[in-house]
């Protein structure tokens, strides 16, 4: 296999400023934010398995529970007071791009352009 670093994500627990701070709202097993929540939470926090962090994010909003989303998802809802940031120090999620060595040479040589930085 091959892969490439792309970068961290940032994570934030996020909540509605009076909504409920439990459950705590994940994603599917398998998914990298749901692995996360997971590692930082460990199994004793109550929490509701949703099909993504799309509808993790908007049940947040409506106050139904907390949930730990990536910074990418949340400027707009940070900024208009939607949702808050409750205190956790979340760690960033490292992100690798991983595929099988000699297949699709071309999606390789995408992949390797779209993580490149701008201006590169």
């Amino acid at each position: 296999m091959d892969f490439l670093d792309v970068g961290e994500v940032g994570l934030a627990l996020v909540a509605a400023p009076d909504g409920d701070r439990e459950p705590l709202l994940v994603s599917p097993p398998g998914c990298s934010i749901r692995l996360a929540a997971d590692r930082a939470f460990g199994a004793e926090v109550p929490r509701r398995e949703l099909t993504g962090i799309a509808t993790a994010r908007e049940w947040a909003r409506q106050g139904l529970g907390s949930a730990l989303l990536p910074d990418f998802a949340l400027e707009p809802d940070l900024a208009s007071g939607a949702l808050v940031r409750l205190g956790f120090e979340a760690p960033a999620l490292a992100l690798r791009l991983v595929w099988l060595r000699g297949r699709e040479p071309v999606l390789r040589d995408v992949l390797y352009a779209m993580s490149a930085p701008t201006g590169a």
